[in-house]
């Protein structure tokens, strides 16, 4: 199926000018909103029966790469992160001039091992993703990720659910080297796993467990490298299958289709 801009019941003109460009787009849980971020770090919704839209009062100060709502909780906007200032961001709908802004910092993350890759990439974030417990993982350029487990919903009821998701609490989260450039998508396949891609195309899966003290473990389940790409765009995935985007050598685009077995390809 091929759908045209003619095909369109609707339009929403919500660029702040003719050269704003849109990055993501994301239909809340029960369907009556749409966040959206844009190149000029604006962050807003869209509420699609009054068709009305509104915009964050507090705004990035680059661009706006990635906007998420949270599992299970409709009225928030979960982790509007920006790809260049590394700010994140979270709101609710019905409090939009209202905003608790988190910041990446970089002394929370790990030192390198002796013999690691340093990158020359700084730590902006490239993606992220959210599971429908609350997990969330976001990728950065410079080929990690963090895991950060303060907004999960626990089956064994050992946290009580809290007023307003912490998913981005720093003491609840642990970082992972994953590919050695930027990590390009990230998506939860299962509850418990989720998957990486690297702009060079190295796919991995990661398992998640929590130790004797209730502390976040990952653990690699397996990792593959595309067959044809040169440089991935983006990736989506689920339980059976892996989708993968983006260009060959000689400029062609292509994507490639995988299939999850169990717990590999």
């Amino acid at each position: 199926m091929i759908i045209t801009v003619q095909d369109a019941v609707v339009v929403f003109d919500i660029g702040e000018d003719d050269d704003d460009v849109l990055n993501e787009l994301n239909i809340s849980e029960n369907g009556k909103h749409l966040a959206f971020s844009s190149d000029s770090g604006a962050v807003g919704i869209v509420d699609l029966a009054s068709k009305v839209i509104t915009r964050m009062k507090n705004r990035h100060t680059t661009v706006c790469g990635s906007v998420k709502f949270i599992p299970d909780r409709p009225s928030e906007i979960g982790n509007i992160l920006s790809r260049y200032d590394i700010s994140r961001c979270k709101s609710t709908v019905h409090a939009m001039l209202i905003a608790q802004w988190y910041i990446f910092l970089n002394a929370a993350a790990p030192t390198p091992s002796e013999g690691a890759t340093v990158s020359l990439s700084p730590p902006f974030v490239h993606s992220l993703s959210v599971s429908p417990s609350g997990l969330i993982v976001i990728g950065t350029a410079d080929g990690r990720v963090w895991l950060g487990g303060g907004g999960e919903k626990r089956p064994d009821g050992k946290k009580k659910r809290s007023r307003k998701w912490e998913g981005l609490r720093e003491d609840e989260g642990i970082w992972l080297q994953v590919a050695d450039g930027p990590v390009v998508s990230a998506a939860f396949t299962h509850a418990d796993r989720f998957l990486t891609c690297s702009l060079l195309g190295v796919l991995t899966e990661y398992s998640i467990s929590r130790d004797a003290d209730g502390e976040l473990v990952a653990t690699k389940s397996w990792t593959t490298v595309t067959k044809a790409l040169e440089k991935v765009n983006a990736m989506a995935a689920d339980q059976s299958r892996i989708l993968v985007g983006g260009f060959t050598k000689e400029g062609k685009g292509v994507v490639e289709v995988w299939q999850t077995v169990g717990h590999s390809l």
